[in-house]
């Protein structure tokens, strides 16, 4: 074989090397749209069965209740509705008079 003939092999072995990691890559980006695409679905399947347990338990939706009612008083005891400024506190109230 000539020079010129060994290059022309080894440029065509390269074009084919190239050629196949081209394809492997293509085959990779698809595999990962598909993980992903399922990952997705199970993260949302995850998140459902979460809800349907925390709907499903009732000492826990008992303990939300609590909690936010719990929260409901503290909110009505602290905050007066109609300015939303804390009230209860007699210094606190004489400091705001001097302030103004």
């Amino acid at each position: 074989m000539d020079k010129k003939s060994e290059n022309l092999l080894q440029v065509k072995s390269f074009h084919f090397l190239l050629d196949s990691i081209k394809s492997r890559i293509e085959s990779i980006e698809k595999d990962v749209v598909k993980f992903e695409f399922a990952a997705n679905e199970i993260e949302e399947k995850i998140d459902n069965m979460v809800v349907k347990q925390l709907l499903n338990n009732n000492p826990t939706l008992r303990i939300c209740r609590v909690i936010d009612d719990n929260f409901k008083i503290l909110e009505s005891s602290w905050f007066d509705k109609s300015t939303r400024k804390v009230v209860g506190s007699k210094k606190l109230e004489e400091a705001n008079k001097k302030n103004k």
